[in-house]
């Protein structure tokens, strides 16, 4: 019985030295996997999606009655956050919007474009605008700002929505893909695949 468990585990060695030197007969198609999955992925990542801007608008909230604001009031930004994304988010921002500039959009579509943060600890409220059109995305952007600071002065009572920075023209898209991340992770799928098939090859042949 021990005999034939060595055996048996002799034979296991030595199909694993012969599936390596497989391996090493079928460079040339590992190689060329690698290399057609990895341009695959490049030309992907650099022409197959499609290009994304965002251009950011920045809006400063004051009110007078909290101009000395303590840590704990600080921490409650993300109640704040929350109520400046329903409120500019909202069909009494964004449908003006839609109708003052002409778009040929619905007010699900803007608004799925539109994206409201606040950084921590501030009360600089950042209204971002992503389109496939960096100057429409910067338009869109100042004009929810002119809306919207009306808008949430007479809806949360502040003394004033003034202008921090207004939005910019992006110069790059905001989704650009790195297309040498992209062909490194092609590669490896090359290899994978490949050696995978040859594997499958060779324990189906008898």
């Amino acid at each position: 019985m021990e005999e034939k468990n060595y055996l048996e585990e002799r034979e296991i060695e030595i199909n694993i030295v012969e599936l390596f030197f497989m391996f090493l007969e079928k460079w040339y198609l590992i190689g060329l996997s690698m290399l057609c999955l990895a341009l695959g992925c490049f030309a992907f990542a650099r022409f197959g999606t499609g290009k994304e801007y965002e251009s950011v608008a920045k809006i400063y909230i004051f009110n007078q009655e909290a101009s000395t604001v303590t840590y704990s009031e600080l921490q409650t930004s993300n109640y704040l956050t929350k109520d400046y994304e329903v409120l500019i988010k909202s069909r009494t921002v964004l449908d003006p919007v839609i109708q003052g500039m002409g778009l040929d959009m619905t007010y699900k579509k803007l608004r799925d474009k539109v994206a409201v943060s606040v950084p921590e600890d501030s009360r600089i409220v950042e209204i971002g605008v992503t389109t496939d059109d960096p100057y429409l995305s910067m338009e869109i952007a100042d004009e929810i700002y002119e809306v919207a600071s009306k808008n949430i002065a007479e809806v949360m009572g502040v003394e004033a929505v003034n202008l921090v920075e207004k939005a910019s023209l992006p110069t790059t898209a905001s989704n650009d893909a790195s297309g040498m991340k992209y062909a490194i992770i092609g590669a490896m799928l090359g290899v994978i695949l490949s050696c995978g098939t040859i594997m499958v090859t060779y324990l189906m042949n008898d």
